[in-house]
């Protein structure tokens, strides 16, 4: 999972970009000896470093779940083969049927990755396409590509790293968001949350912040609901995603799919092993990251009510601390940066990203409450 190499370093303190080009499609890679060995130390000086993916699959490790793992490779390495159980490559993804695509050309139907594996690994990992650490040259920070390498074509993959010593708070306020009326969905908060109720253009410009970042949170109040940063496909969203908060089993595996139809389908020593497999899945990423705000937490109702044969699983690992065993994070960043020391910054976001707002039951009401706080750096 190791093998890219530095490509290229663009320096003006205090913010770093570097481009990775990937040797394998999942790579995870330390970045501070990159830092350390080939930026001239210009980021040697502040005590916090906010690292910035501009891609839907690679991101940064959340600061706490490194923690969680001893900021250790081999546990890295695990959870994201776990996960990669649950969302194999090659399954019948929505979003990798091409000729759905209509937002595509013909041309770019042919050119367009068949990924969707990634994507869901990134969303319920809750890999941070922004995340703040502590400057210290010690502890690796690793960048995890879900896609580096697909179909024989390696990617160029860009991180911006800046560099601060303070964040001061100069702007919050909580924004409604209306959710559509079904329990699972998904809403681009970017497009519809934040654009009508708040013009952070503005806020921007209005505070002259030139390094600094929207940070975006739920309320405390609202359950059974997450962030992320990633493309807002609708076969993605609306199909793909949707179908494995409503099923987690979805994309396993041909075996779990029959089980999840129909318990009965498959032979005794069959289900056995299936259910070996899915303790040892479960355990591993319980022991590995052990999250307490989760995408897939709803799974212990969901396969106690689908699939009864499964309950004794459940029982075997769903304590109220275990049960919550992938995560979407509760709250997401959004760097602001800009160059030209008379104006203020812009929102830095890739081409594909989008802040989303997923949530798998409804809510007592019709809306959700996000808190938007923008943040300067010094």
């Amino acid at each position: 999972m190791s093998g890219g190499r530095a490509t290229y370093f663009m320096m003006k303190a205090p913010v770093v970009s570097l481009e990775l080009v990937p040797a394998h499609r999942t790579e995870i890679t330390d970045v501070m000896p990159l830092l350390a060995g080939r930026s001239n130390g210009v980021l040697a000086s502040y005590q916090k470093l906010l690292f910035c993916s501009l891609h839907t699959t690679a991101g940064f490790l959340d600061p706490d779940m490194a923690t969680r793992m001893e900021h250790r490779r081999e546990s890295v390495e695990a959870v994201i083969q776990s996960a990669k159980r649950l969302f194999p490559s090659g399954a019948p993804y929505w979003h990798d049927r091409m000729a759905l695509r209509k937002e595509l050309s013909l041309e770019q139907k042919l050119r367009e990755p068949h990924n969707a594996d990634s994507h869901l690994v990134y969303i319920s990992l809750g890999l941070g396409s922004a995340v703040e650490y502590e400057n210290n040259p010690d502890l690796p920070v690793y960048f995890v590509d879900l896609d580096g390498v697909n179909a024989g074509f390696k990617r160029q993959r860009r991180t911006l790293v800046v560099g601060y010593n303070t964040t001061e708070c100069v702007s919050e306020h909580v924004v409604v968001v209306e959710m559509p009326d079904k329990p699972v969905v998904s809403v681009n908060v970017g497009d519809i949350g934040l654009g009508a109720d708040l013009n952070l253009k503005a806020l921007i410009a209005q505070h002259n912040i030139r390094r600094g970042a929207v940070v975006l949170t739920l309320e405390d109040d609202e359950e059974h609901a997450g962030l992320t940063v990633n493309e807002f496909e609708p076969l993605l969203i609306e199909n793909d995603l949707a179908g494995v908060l409503d099923n987690p089993l979805h994309y396993m595996k041909k075996e779990a799919v029959s089980i999840v139809r129909d318990p009965r389908s498959l032979p005794k020593r069959a289900k056995k092993y299936l259910m070996q497999d899915l303790i040892q899945i479960i355990n591993e990423v319980i022991a590995t990251v052990g999250r307490r705000t989760s995408i897939l937490n709803h799974v212990i109702e969901r396969l106690e009510r689908s699939v009864p044969y499964l309950e004794r699983v459940i029982e075997y690992v769903a304590t109220t601390s275990a049960s919550r065993w992938m995560g979407l994070n509760r709250s997401v960043s959004l760097l602001i940066y800009g160059d030209d020391p008379q104006s203020a910054g812009n929102l830095v976001l890739g081409t594909y990203q989008s802040p989303i707002l997923v949530q798998w039951r409804k809510s007592s009401g019709t809306a959700r409450k996000l808190r938007v706080r923008l943040m300067r750096f010094d």
